[in-house]
């Protein structure tokens, strides 16, 4: 049996409740800490084995209740932040939940925000963490969607997201997409500005871009381009454009340039169409790190669609 001890006769002395004569299992010091194992608790609990063995601390519970530990700033009641770990019965998972009211209206389902299930699987924002067989996963669910975030230090932002009819990949202001094989291989990247790049950062680049005119209007656009630095560049020019003013009338190019600096000459071109309602492409290089592409206005009203390719060697 058990027996409650003091030290000695000062009532200040710590208490202890001993399993035999001579060593003491409980230690509760004038401090009111309490140890467990321990006769010089560090902490208002402290539980220490005293051996190799593992060191348990047990919640059960019986008929469907949750077995749980609760932290909390303060008694119960509005703006009570309460946090809490456990099993939660109902769902079978590894529960962690918060409630602002307090302690006393704490649950590991309603309140949850974090899961890990049976198989593994972790929820944010859900109970009941979705996968396909054989895979284990990460769920996120929130009222808009789940979202990934990426950052260093104070800055640079990057997002992968969901909505419920789309994935987004979006990166920090001036970043870029860079998908990457075998290793830190760079097969491929989207720039900031909408090129995409195969081969590396060096590879070929392609860039798009959509056209839509109303009225008898022009359309130029410029492309960011390298430098050549004394050597030569190939460009693939495609632009298409198709202006409807009682009828179809098309402006259309398709053609190989060459370039040094600000000089261009056309070495193949494959398909020059151009009409007087709809205008005319034309190519030129305003600086030695600018492809320019213009549509001259036509003489139709109405309006019309294109696009707009150019690939080159980064």
């Amino acid at each position: 049996m058990s027996k409650i001890t003091k030290s000695n006769s000062d009532l200040n002395k710590d208490i202890g409740i001993d399993d035999n004569a001579t060593s003491t299992a409980i230690t509760i010091d004038s401090n009111e800490k309490v140890g467990i194992g321990t006769n010089s608790p560090a902490g208002i609990l402290h539980l220490d084995e005293g051996a190799a063995d593992d060191c348990r601390l047990i919640a059960e519970t019986h008929a469907g209740g949750d077995s749980m530990i609760l932290f909390t700033q303060g008694a119960s009641g509005a703006g009570t932040p309460t946090w809490g770990i456990g099993l939660d019965a109902t769902n079978d998972v590894l529960s962690i939940g918060f409630e602002d009211t307090g302690y006393n209206g704490f649950s590991l389902t309603s309140d949850s925000k974090f899961v890990i299930d049976t198989s593994g699987n972790v929820g944010i924002g859900t109970t009941a963490p979705t996968n396909s067989s054989g895979y284990s996963t990460l769920s996120l669910n929130g009222s808009t969607g789940g979202q990934l975030a990426f950052q260093t230090g104070s800055s640079g932002k990057h997002f992968i997201y969901s909505s419920s009819t789309a994935l987004n990949i979006h990166s920090a202001a001036g970043g870029e997409l860079r998908f990457q094989t075998n290793g830190a291989n760079e097969r491929m990247r989207i720039d900031s500005s909408g090129q995409l790049i195969m081969g590396g950062s060096s590879g070929v680049a392609q860039y798009y871009n959509r056209i839509d005119l109303v009225g008898n209007t022009s359309y130029t656009f410029d492309i960011t381009v390298p430098n050549e630095g004394g050597q030569g560049n190939t460009f693939l020019v495609e632009c298409g454009y198709s202006h409807y003013f009682g009828a179809f009338y098309n402006t259309h190019l398709h053609g190989w340039y060459s370039a040094r600096g600000t000089s261009i000459s056309a070495m193949g071109v494959l398909l020059n169409q151009n009409t007087t309602y709809a205008g005319a492409w034309s190519v030129s290089k305003p600086t030695s790190t600018t492809l320019r592409l213009t549509k001259s206005a036509g003489t139709g009203a109405g309006g019309g669609r294109g696009f707009i390719k150019v690939t080159w060697a980064k």
